[in-house]
């Protein structure tokens, strides 16, 4: 599955100030999901000033976080009764401001009535 993974430019931005000690470092708190990553024919490459996802359809919590030596590990979950029907071809990590600071992009996943999907999302450092 072809896909392209960012940090948005709020999320740079946001790293840097924490790293200068102007801000707290905020949590990844969210896991959102959409249907507007591909545009019928190819992958669409994120674009780092989005501040949404694109074709967002659904947010949840992030079900684990772990961090690994140097990778955040997250999951999220779409249970059997998420978004039915629907072709996901974006997700992205939300923090607790509600700021997109990660997007991906992919070839469409189509969402049946019966799937349940796990979504792992590692950060290394």
């Amino acid at each position: 599955m072809p896909q392209t993974v960012i940090t948005t430019n709020e999320g740079r931005e946001k790293y840097a100030q924490y790293l200068a000690g102007e801000i707290p470092l905020a949590e990844a708190t969210h896991i959102a999901w959409g249907d507007g990553g591909y545009d019928g024919t190819e992958v669409i490459d994120p674009d780092p000033s989005w501040v949404e996802v694109p074709g967002e359809l659904l947010k949840k919590t992030l079900e684990n976080k772990q961090a690994v030596d140097f990778v955040c590990e997250m999951e999220g979950f779409l249970e059997t009764t998420d978004l039915v029907g629907e072709d996901i071809s974006a997700a992205g990590i939300y923090d607790n401001d509600n700021d997109l600071i990660a997007v991906a992009t992919f070839s469409p996943i189509p969402k049946g009535e019966e799937d349940e999907i796990t979504f792992n999302w590692n950060t290394a450092f």
